[in-house]
């Protein structure tokens, strides 16, 4: 209902933003330096990818006006939040990434819903994708991405530890993952394509170099 998002949203705002730092931080030293990121759900999500080597940015709901590590924009800030958000290897991609969450069209205004969605990578490139709503949709907008539409872009995993569930708000959830197709200059990578589209997973396991660290 609208009243129970409402008050989702006001719970989410009240998560310590020193917490989720810290969480952030700690997440961040664990993937430092690693080669190889495999995320695994029961529901048939196994896909293995590759950082693009630029730093993890943490966003816990404060700006970042004066840090070079951030981009122009991150002297504004999300509120509520709670993500590590990190580019990926464009050329670096197997397996298949099945959402639990909806998701939603962030390039074309009014943004599109898609529910039930499915990635399949292979060789580096999504090769093929699939919805159970939205899928006309989310085709007609994929259409008119430019070249690098079909690489891994980022991966963006949530810290926020109230947020459940909370529609435009899924990728903050504590352990949950959205991970992106597209564009990934504005994080430090090297894939310019103007289009972005996402997939997100609540509950993954995260591992590192063969590490759990999610």
């Amino acid at each position: 209902s609208k009243e129970g998002w409402r008050k989702g949203l006001l719970e989410a705002c009240l998560a310590d933003p020193a917490k989720m730092a810290a969480s952030g931080r700690r997440l961040s030293r664990a993937l430092s330096g690693s080669k190889k990121i495999r995320i695994t759900h029961p529901n048939g999500t196994d896909v293995e990818v590759a950082l693009a080597g630029a730093a993890a940015r943490i966003y816990n709901g404060s700006p970042h006006p004066r840090n070079r590590a951030y981009n122009e924009y991150d002297m504004m800030a999300n509120f509520p939040d709670g993500r590590l958000r990190v580019a990926l290897d464009s050329q670096t991609a197997e397996g298949r990434v099945v959402s639990t969450y909806r998701s939603y069209d962030q390039v074309w205004y009014p943004w599109a819903t898609y529910s039930g969605g499915t990635f399949e990578f292979s060789g580096g490139k999504l090769v093929s994708f699939a919805f159970k709503g939205g899928g006309a949709e989310f085709a007609k907008h994929y259409a008119k991405g430019t070249p690098g539409k079909d690489r891994p872009g980022s991966l963006s995993i949530g810290l926020n530890p109230v947020i459940k569930n909370l529609p435009y708000l899924e990728d903050r959830e504590r352990g949950c993952v959205q991970f992106a197709v597209g564009g990934n200059t504005y994080l430090g990578g090297r894939n310019p394509s103007d289009y972005t589209g996402f997939l997100t997973v609540a509950g993954v396991e995260i591992s590192a170099d063969g590490t759990p660290v999610v």
